[in-house]
C-alpha cells in the first residue's frame, strides 16, 4: 500500500508524517514498546555509506519527513527506511520530482526485489559473519 502526497499540497511534510504513521500503525510496524528499526548511515558524507539498522522509538515532537519539503529525512540519499523489529512490515519514503510517496511492504521477505537485493548481499562477501547470518535467517522465513 502507497500514499503519493504532492509537494504543492497545503501541509506537504504533515501529510507525510500522517501517511506514515498510518501505514506504521496499519501494519504492525511498533513493538509491543513502541521501538522500530530505522536505517541510519554511520558516515557523515552521503556519498560514503555505512547503513545500519537502529532501534528507535517516536518521542513527542517526531518527524519523519523533517523540514524540506524536497526531501524525506534517511540514510545518505536512499530516503527513510524503516522496519518492524521482527522483520514482517518495511515502511519506506522516498522523492520524487513532483510528490514524496510512502510505502508499505507487508512480509518483505516474499517481495522478489527484496529478495533479490538480500541474495546479492549475501554474494557480495561486504556482510560480517553475524550480518550473513541474519540475512540467510531472514530469506528462510516462510
Amino acid at each position: 500500500m502507497d500514499v503519493i502526497v504532492n509537494y504543492d499540497s497545503p501541509s506537504p511534510l504533515r501529510e507525510v508524517d500522517e501517511a506514515w504513521f498510518t501505514l506504521a500503525s496499519r501494519f504492525g510496524l511498533f513493538a509491543e514498546d513502541g521501538t522500530f528499526l530505522l536505517l541510519v548511515n554511520l558516515l557523515d558524507d552521503v556519498d560514503d555509506i555505512d547503513l545500519r539498522w537502529a532501534r528507535v522509538r517516536l518521542n513527542q515532537e517526531w518527524t519523519v519527513a523533517g523540514d524540506n519539503p524536497a526531501t524525506i529525512n534517511g540514510p545518505g540519499k536512499r530516503g527513510l527506511c524503516t522496519m518492524s523489529a521482527v522483520g514482517d512490515v518495511v515502511i519506506v519514503g522516498t522523492t520524487y520530482e513532483e510528490y514524496m510517496s510512502v510505502l508499505a511492504v507487508p512480509d518483505p521477505h516474499r517481495a522478489s526485489a527484496i529478495k533479490h537485493h538480500a541474495e546479492g548481499l549475501l554474494r557480495s562477501g561486504n556482510l560480517s559473519a553475524g550480518e550473513a547470518e541474519n540475512v540467510k535467517r531472514w530469506l528462510e522465513r516462510t
